[in-house]
Parts: C-alpha cells; structure tokens; sequence
C-alpha cells in the first residue's frame, strides 16, 4: 500500500467465510481480525506499507474460484475522505489433490522358487505430501527392491514413503517377488493401496491399487511343443529356390512361431533364414546365394504359447549346387519350362531315364490341356513324377531370338536365356526387353507341390497402380517379382501380343 500524506490510514480486506487468517507482518498497523483490517493511527503517512498474512483453506471448502477483495481508506488534512481499490491478484481456485496406483506384474504365471517382477506406477496430481504406496504380498514371499523411484523403503510393512512435498506427475517403483519352493499350486494375492495429505494436512486416500492383483503359481509340468523338418530333410540335390518346410504342433496349447536355420557344415554353425507364425511352416530359400556344399542342414525351432521350445534337423545332410546342373522335379506335379531352343526338344530324350507320370501343355489359343510333342524354349509345361528326379539332357542351340505368341487371357511362360548371368530377372524388366508392358496385368508362379499353390503373384502396376498399399512376402509388382530359369509362370494378358 502506497501512501502519501495521510491520516487514520485503513487496509480492509474481504476473504470467503470460513477461512482462517493468520497475520504474518502488520507493517506497524493495529490488526482487528473482527473486519479484517489493519489502522494506521494518527499522521500523516507516507510511503510504502506492506502488509502479510497467511490464510487457510477449511478442509471442507468446495473446489471453486473464489474471491479475494479489498479497499483502502484515509483522510486528508484530517478532513477529507479518500478511498481506493486494492488492486492486483483478486482470485484463488481450490482445487483437490488426487493419487492413485496401477500395477503390473511380470510373468503372471511362475512355478515355485522362480521370481516375478512387480512395477507400480504412482500418479499424483494437484500438489501431495508424504505420498505412500504400501504393499501387501503372501506371507513367507521375500521382496527385494529394484527402484526406489527416490522413495524410502520399509522392508517390515512393504511400504515406499517420499517424505515431505509437494510431488505432482508419476513415480514408477519396481521391485521382485521370491516365491518360496514348494508353494502349492494355486491364485495368490498382490494387493496395495497408495496415500498422501494435502498441504493442510488433510488426508487423501487411501486409495486402492489398480491393474494385476494376483499371481498364479502351477508347478505343472511344462509340455513341449513337437516338430519336424519335412523337407529337405536328407540326400537332396538342391539348386534355386527351394521351400523348407516343417510341421509342428502343442498338445497343451499353440505354435507361437517356427524359426527356420541352415547350416553348411553339417551343424557346426548355424544361420538364421526366416520365421513363420502359421502352418504351413514354411520359409522360401534362394540357395543360389548360399555356397555350394555337400554338408547342409536345415534346423526348425517351434515356440509354443508358454515359451517352450523344440527343435528338429534334417535326418541326413543334403547337397547345394548352383548354378543348376538340371531341372529338379519334386514329387507329384511340377510346372517347369526351358531357357533355350533344346538341340533335341522331344520328351522321349529330354526325359529319357525318368519315371514320368504325365506331360502336359496349356494350349492358350484353343484353351485345352494337350499332350507334348516337343518342348519349345520360354513356354511352361506340367510334369508329374512319382519321386524326385533330375532332368539332365538339356543340350542347348546356340541363343537365336525367338518368338512367343501370347493370346488373350492366361498363358504359359518362362525366363529365357542359356548364357550366364541370365539365371534370373525381375518380371517386368523381362517383358518389357520382350516387347510386352501394358499389354499384361497379372503373373502367378512357380508352383509348388509341397504347398499345393503357387509361391508368388505379381501385379503389372502399369495396368493396377497402387492396387493393395504396398507388397507383401507373396504378392508384388512386376518389378519385384522374380523369375528364375526353369520356373514355369502364368501371365494374364489383356490383348493378344508377341514376346521377342
């Protein structure tokens, strides 16, 4: 308060009914807490007076904005009155200080003698003091702190206390749990409750921990999940692409996941190739970026719902060798084509010494399967063998360029090129050297019995554009999707044209 020559100076202020003033520095003022006011007697005054008090907030007082008011009074010459508004700061919010705990425990499932981890998370708003969080685990089970999170432990109560305040924001405690050997089997209780006071000293909570309350302890043996490479599982000869796969099941619960691992030394190293988290276990292996080897293993790894695992490996070690000496055929239908004009194209001496079940082309100008009466380069044919063999009689004609009529609708294709480096290429590079773009739209291949469906499906994005978001393990643009020799490929064209 700021006077300058006056007399009988008066500060009066107005604070809500009920709350308590307590002075703390009159400035040489007579106090009269019956108005709550402060006199200066006599004069004149001049200057500065500043005038402190503390006021209390009853407990009970409703949260709101409330008003703090106030005038000064004087007279000048002792004669005539002056008076004014104290201005500045004229409202104060009561608002409630809140603290609340949410837990989280980790496994929620142990055996006996095996240890859990407890993560409380204490949250304060408004301004707190002397926050608790107290903890109540089963007798016997002995607790050991991992973060304190600045609070003091007390072991004899399991109690975390952070002395004085305020504290406002989150605290996150950690601590493990013991579980005694030979607990019995059953639900056990972790159960809490957080606290703290206001600045008044009113209390606020206790209030109950929220989030995981309870641990289960099940000495129940643990079942392990079963599993088996399938192929190749001993004694192949691979080139290419190849598919592992495995099958794997639980008996108490579910296959999580399927690590597939190759091994060229007979296992004494290991490396990891992919993972699959549905059957068909499965994992496509481009053993053309492997070293050639006679010591290979493929290992499968099954983790089942509760985290237990198994494993299984080839019988027998298998060979790679690459570039491909031949086109392998796996048991039952293949659907394979030639990079080249064969030298002696007839199926009587390309299969020689094979045990063939059945030859067929897809005519796609006549729409109808026929019989083979010679293999032409850059189409695909299905071949059906009762076992695995190798078609080796594969002497080529010096490369001539050669033309594929393509008709409207599905047709038949392969990669061409007998020179090396022309073992793979990308699809749409493929045709486009060809003299084909906008003229085809969609692409399927190669077929694999194992599965019984075919391993990939491209999109000419040309003709779809952006049609799925983006590619997946199975389905790509052109530009992404390989072809290697010797796989054989439908293409869907949407007019008639000719592949150069």
């Amino acid at each position: 308060m700021n006077i300058v020559g006056v007399y009988g100076a008066v500060l009066e202020e107005d604070v809500p009914a009920g709350w308590t003033i307590t002075t703390v520095d009159n400035a040489g003022a007579t106090y009269n807490a019956g108005n709550t006011s402060w006199l200066w007697s006599g004069g004149p005054h001049t200057g500065t007076k500043m005038v402190v008090y503390d006021v209390t907030v009853p407990v009970d007082a409703v949260i709101d904005t409330y008003v703090i008011s106030g005038d000064v009074l004087a007279t000048i010459d002792e004669t005539t009155p002056l008076s004014s508004t104290v201005t500045g700061n004229n409202q104060v919010t009561v608002s409630t200080a809140t603290i609340a705990g949410d837990r989280v425990i980790d496994p929620l499932t142990v055996a006996s003698d095996d240890t859990f981890t407890v993560t409380v998370t204490v949250t304060m708003t408004g301004a707190v003091y002397g926050p608790v969080l107290q903890e109540a685990v089963p007798a016997g089970w002995t607790v050991t702190e991992v973060d304190n999170a600045g609070a003091t432990y007390n072991a004899d109560d399991t109690s975390w206390l952070w002395s004085g305040g305020p504290y406002s924001g989150t605290m996150t405690v950690v601590y493990n749990v013991a579980v005694p050997d030979g607990t019995d089997n059953g639900t056990y209780p972790v159960t809490g409750e957080v606290l703290g006071t206001t600045v008044i000293g009113a209390p606020i909570g206790p209030f109950t921990v929220t989030g995981d309350n309870e641990v289960e302890v099940d000495d129940t043996p643990t079942i392990l999940p079963e599993v088996e490479v399938t192929y190749p599982n001993g004694g192949e000869t691979l080139c290419g692409n190849v598919l592992i796969t495995a099958q794997a099941s639980d008996s108490d619960g579910y296959i999580t996941n399927v690590e597939f691992l190759i091994s060229d030394d007979g296992g004494a190293t290991w490396s990891h190739m992919g993972d699959d988290s549905t059957a068909p276990y499965e994992c496509l292996w481009d053993t053309s970026m492997s070293p050639n080897s006679t010591d290979y293993l493929v290992k499968a790894i099954a983790t089942d719902n509760d985290s237990a695992t198994a494993q299984d490996m080839s019988d027998a070690e298998f060979e790679v060798v690459n570039p491909c000496q031949g086109i392998l055929l796996k048991e039952g239908w293949n659907y394979i084509s030639f990079p080249g004009a064969l030298d002696n194209a007839t199926p009587e001496y390309v299969l020689e010494g094979l045990t063939v079940d059945r030859v067929m082309h897809y005519n796609a100008e006549t729409k109808l399967w026929e019989g083979v009466s010679e293999f032409k380069p850059r189409t695909a044919y299905a071949i059906k063998v009762p076992s695995a063999q190798t078609i080796e009689n594969l002497e080529y004609k010096p490369d001539v360029p050669t033309i594929l009529q393509l008709y409207e609708g599905w047709n038949s294709v392969g990669l061409i090129g007998t020179a090396p480096g022309t073992e793979t290429n990308d699809a749409e590079t493929e045709f486009q050297l060809g003299g084909i773009d906008d003229s085809y739209s969609r692409l399927v291949g190669p077929w694999d019995n194992g599965i019984s469906d075919y391993l990939r499906f491209g999109y000419n994005q040309n003709v779809y554009g952006d049609i799925f978001g983006g590619e997946t393990v199975d389905k790509k643009y052109t530009v992404n999707y390989p072809m290697n020799r010797y796989e054989g490929h439908w293409i869907l064209m949407e007019s008639a044209a000719e592949l150069m």
